[in-house]
């Protein structure tokens, strides 16, 4: 083939290859041109509902209902308009109200109706309307009912703060108003309108003040709404005691006398606890009294001259008599003179026979203040006797929920707490505290473990139990740390009796006859309260032991007696020792009246 051939041939070729590809590049541009015409057509749509607006809120008179746009597909940016309507009990039959804003107040008009909104979205391509649901039906607002009273917490001390909570309440709408009350010891009646306001006491806290000292405090929350009002009144506090930093000073622990009584001894006096407003300042007083131990503030006694200072030298003109000191506390308010027991009688140093004894606890610890966590607890150390001078230390244990043992068994001790103070913390919630007193003289050292407390709270409450049923608490009635009530004896009258529903031998088995063991009696009425100033006599059957003659129960019930026991008392793990028990109120026959007896027993061991 010539040169002239080929060179035709391939320009041939290339108009072939070039008209083709002109013909591929004309039909990728006319399908581009399709796909964006498309997508334009795609993007500019009217508005559709994807979901429906909704209403939120109470169908009830009074009350505001927000409506939302729901969800809507469309060319952006879209806007949207509501229409309220009023429609019958199923919905239908709808009527524009001409509330145009995304909220609408429940009218009168509108009870016995439902409601709906219409939303419509617009956008330039047009517009599209959507409705939501209706709502329940529209009922009228109602009064506030009260479901669950206001409770009050805090500590009913003098200078403490009270704090309410409004309550339970049905109805909608409503806000509260508070009114604080001071009510009697009987806590007036059951919705305190017997009870006067305290002026200015108007908001869910109160201080307490001097003014409240004895009584017991209340509030009155009142819930409004369009429909009316209501009140309901918190159940009354304990009865407000006062602060033990204010005031006049004011005795609560009796001064004390250590040493041996004998002539050319020292006796040293420690000043008992007081409460009123700091500084206290304490001045002394011995005095000299006769064989019965003088009246209980020593004022018939002789005053030994030059005798004023907080230890005392004794001399032969003491001899045969017994001792007190009478204790004056004094600040800017005023002072109080309290006086201790009246010792034993003063040995001459001829006749001086007493030995040395080591430390005897004749009267538990006790634990003062509220268990609750961040609350003070202060521990005191019971009354001891044996040889002075004294050294007290302290060991505050955490018990389970049952206490532990009057030994403290069960109970761990808390690291750190060797103080006569202890705080609670969170690990303490739900438990219960008691202390270990430990008392050490050059004889020898012995424990004594308070009462366990109540159960330590997460917070001041007054939560505690309530008052028994019944009209009113019998006359002098208190209440316990452990929400429990005491009262004094004289209430209890037939066909009420005494009961003996306690009783603990400490130690248990006895294992000694040169060293006394203590008996603790409970006493207690058929109503359940616990009873103070009963008469307890205690006797071995056969007489095998000593104790001291009636003894009055304390504050809580309790007496706790020192046995001693005879040279006859058996130890032998097969033999108990029987008690007879009696409990009686002072003014009844030894076994009539109110009175009440039982037999109980302690087991031995060599």
């Amino acid at each position: 083939m010539s040169e002239a051939i080929r060179r035709r041939a391939a320009r041939a070729r290339n108009r072939r290859a070039f008209t083709v590809g002109a013909l591929l590049v004309v039909a990728l541009a006319a399908s581009a041109a399709l796909l964006s015409t498309g997508a334009e057509a795609r993007s500019a749509a009217v508005p559709s509902s994807s979901e429906p607006p909704t209403i939120t809120g109470t169908a009830v008179s009074g009350e505001t209902l927000t409506a939302t746009t729901g969800s809507w597909t469309g060319t952006p940016p879209l806007s949207y308009a509501f229409a309220w309507q009023r429609c019958d009990a199923g919905g239908g039959s709808c009527a524009p109200i001409g509330e145009t804003s995304e909220t609408h107040v429940v009218s009168a008009g509108d009870v016995g109706s439902t409601l709906r909104v219409l939303v419509t979205a617009t956008n330039g391509e047009g517009s599209a309307s959507a409705e939501s649901a209706p709502t329940a039906l529209v009922t009228a607002q109602t009064t506030p009912v009260n479901t669950a009273e206001p409770l009050i917490s805090g500590s009913a001390v003098e200078g403490s703060t009270l704090t309410t909570t409004t309550g339970t309440w049905d109805g909608t709408s409503i806000t509260f108003a508070y009114q604080w009350v001071r009510c009697g010891g009987d806590g007036g009646l059951p919705d305190g309108s017997n009870c006067p306001s305290i002026p200015g006491a108007a908001t869910s806290a109160y201080t307490l003040t001097s003014t409240d000292i004895g009584k017991r405090l209340r509030v009155q929350v009142t819930a409004s709404n369009g429909a009316g009002t209501a009140t309901a009144t918190a159940n009354p506090t304990d009865v407000v005691t006062q602060s033990t930093t204010t005031g006049a000073p004011r005795n609560t622990a009796e001064p004390s006398i250590s040493g041996t009584l004998a002539q050319g001894r020292v006796l040293a006096a420690s000043v008992g606890t007081w409460a009123g407003e700091t500084p206290l300042s304490f001045a002394y007083q011995w005095v000299r009294c006769g064989a019965d131990g003088g009246l209980a503030d020593g004022g018939n006694c002789t005053f030994v001259s030059a005798a004023t200072s907080s230890t005392y030298v004794l001399t032969a003109d003491d001899v045969g008599s017994r001792m007190r000191v009478r204790v004056t506390a004094s600040n800017a308010l005023g002072s109080q003179t309290a006086a201790s027991n009246a010792t034993a009688a003063v040995q001459s140093t001829s006749t001086t026979t007493q030995p040395l004894q080591a430390p005897v606890s004749s009267r538990l610890p006790t634990i003062l203040g509220t268990p609750a966590r961040g609350e003070t607890l202060t521990a005191t150390t019971g009354v001891w006797t044996g040889t002075a001078p004294q050294l007290f230390a302290y060991e505050w244990v955490r018990c389970g929920a049952d206490g532990g043992t009057s030994t403290g068994t069960g109970c761990s001790a808390i690291a750190g707490a060797t103080g006569t103070q202890y705080v609670p913390a969170a690990d303490d919630v739900g438990r219960r505290l008691r202390v270990r007193v430990t008392a050490r003289n050059t004889v020898g050292t012995a424990t004594a473990v308070s009462d366990a407390t109540a159960l330590v709270q997460a917070t001041v409450t007054s939560s505690s139990p309530p008052p028994p049923p019944g009209p009113a608490l019998p006359p002098g009635a208190v209440r316990l740390l452990n929400g429990k009530y005491s009262v004094p004896v004289t209430s209890v009258s037939p066909p009420e009796r005494l009961l003996i529903d306690g009783v603990v031998f400490v130690p248990n088995p006895v294992r000694s006859r040169t060293r006394p063991f203590v008996l603790r009696v409970h006493v207690a009425d058929t109503r359940g309260y616990a009873v103070r100033g009963a008469l307890v006599f205690v006797r071995s059957t056969p007489l095998l032991t000593s104790t001291l003659g009636e003894q009055p129960t304390g504050r809580d019930g309790w007496l706790r007696l020192l046995v001693t026991p005879k040279a006859t008392f058996p130890l032998d793990d097969r033999v108990n020792v029987q008690f007879w028990i009696r409990v009686r109120k002072q003014t009844d026959p030894l076994l009539a009246g109110v009175s009440n007896r039982r037999l109980v027993q302690v087991a031995t061991a060599g």
